[in-house]
C-alpha cells in the first residue's frame, strides 16, 4: 500500500498542509494567491526564449506571439516561456513515439494542417519555421495516406477556422479521385453504437440519405463543406456575421445536391457534414430568420 505525500505550504511560519500547487511548490489558499501574483511578476521580467522572438508582432493594440506551438497575447514572457518548453518536450517525445495525434493537437489551431503534411511528407513536424515552405503542388492527396492519418486529416479539418488561409493546400490534399468517398467511420469499426447521427456508420448515414440531398451552408460562399442541418448553417451564418466587420455575403445557402457529387461525409462532430464537389461562387441566400429554401439544383456543369 502506497502513501500519500504530505505538502507542507512553502510560505515561512506557515504549517498548513491544505495546499495546492503554484508551479514546483504547494502553498495554502491564504498564501496562493500572493504566490502567483509573485510568479506573474517575475515572468513578466523575464526575456521571451529567443526561438519565439521572430514570431511576436503587434496586431493592433495587441503584442501576439504567434508560433506554432504557442498562440497568445504576450503578456508575460515567462508564462510563455514554460508553455513553449512543455510543447516541445511533448512533440518531441511524441514524435519518437509516431504518436503523430499528439503532434499535431499539440499544435496552435492555425498550424495543424501543415503540421499534419509535414508529417505526411517529412515524417516529422518539429521544426516550426519549416512550416511556412510546405507548398500545395508537395502536397500528396489524402487518399495516399494511411488510414490513421487519413482520419487524423479528417478531424483536422473539422475543426480548422483558418481554411481560406490554406485553401490551395486544402485543396490538394483533397484533390482525389473520381469515385473517392471519405468518411470518419475507423476502417476497424464494423459498428459505432454512440455515432451521432444514431446509425451504425456514416457511410450508412449517408447512404440512408435521399438523392438528391438538400445541404446547407452558413456563412460566404465556396469550398465543399455543407451540412443537411439547416439550423446548424444558421448558427454558423449567425458567427460569421459577429465576426465580420462590413456584415455581408453571410446567411444561409442551400441546394440540392445529387449524391455523385459528395465525396465525402463526416459526423464526428455531429454537424452532419458533406463534402461537396464543384459548388459555384454564387448560392441563393436564404437568411437564418426566413424558414424557407430554394430548391436550386448543382448541375454536373456548376
Amino acid at each position: 500500500m502506497t502513501t500519500q505525500a504530505v505538502h507542507t505550504c512553502a510560505e515561512p511560519g506557515c504549517t498548513s498542509t491544505r495546499v495546492q500547487p503554484v508551479d514546483d511548490r504547494w502553498y495554502c489558499s491564504e498564501h496562493a494567491g500572493a504566490a502567483l501574483l509573485d510568479r506573474m511578476r517575475a515572468d513578466r521580467e523575464v526575456a521571451l526564449h529567443p526561438d519565439l522572438m521572430p514570431w511576436v508582432a503587434m496586431v493592433g493594440p495587441l503584442r501576439m506571439l504567434k508560433h506554432p506551438w504557442v498562440y497568445t497575447v504576450l503578456l508575460a514572457p515567462g508564462d510563455a516561456n514554460r508553455m513553449y518548453a512543455h510543447k516541445r518536450a511533448t512533440i518531441e517525445r511524441a514524435t519518437a513515439e509516431k504518436n503523430w495525434h499528439t503532434v499535431v493537437w499539440a499544435h496552435e489551431r492555425p498550424y495543424r494542417l501543415r503540421a499534419l503534411l509535414s508529417i505526411l511528407l517529412d515524417g516529422q513536424a518539429n521544426d516550426p519555421d519549416g512550416l511556412h515552405y510546405i507548398e500545395a503542388s508537395d502536397v500528396p492527396p489524402i487518399t495516399e495516406a494511411d488510414p490513421d492519418l487519413r482520419l487524423l486529416a479528417l478531424a483536422v479539418w473539422s475543426d480548422a477556422e483558418n481554411i481560406a488561409e490554406d485553401l490551395r493546400l486544402w485543396r490538394a490534399l483533397f484533390d482525389v479521385p473520381d469515385g473517392t468517398f471519405l468518411t470518419d467511420d475507423h476502417p476497424d469499426d464494423d459498428t459505432d453504437d454512440d455515432s451521432p447521427t444514431g446509425h451504425h456508420s456514416t457511410r450508412q448515414w449517408f447512404e440512408d440519405l435521399p438523392d438528391p440531398v438538400r445541404v446547407y451552408r452558413g456563412g460566404i460562399s465556396g469550398d465543399w463543406s455543407w451540412t443537411t442541418d439547416r439550423l446548424l448553417a444558421a448558427k454558423f451564418a449567425e458567427h460569421g456575421v459577429q465576426r465580420s466587420i462590413e456584415h455581408t455575403n453571410f446567411g444561409v445557402r442551400t441546394a440540392l445536391v445529387p449524391k455523385t457529387q459528395v465525396f465525402g461525409a463526416l459526423t464526428m462532430r455531429s454537424e452532419s457534414e458533406l463534402l461537396v464537389r464543384c459548388t459555384p461562387d454564387l448560392w441563393p441566400l436564404v437568411h437564418p430568420d426566413r424558414p424557407d429554401a430554394y430548391d436550386d439544383e448543382i448541375g454536373d456543369g456548376a
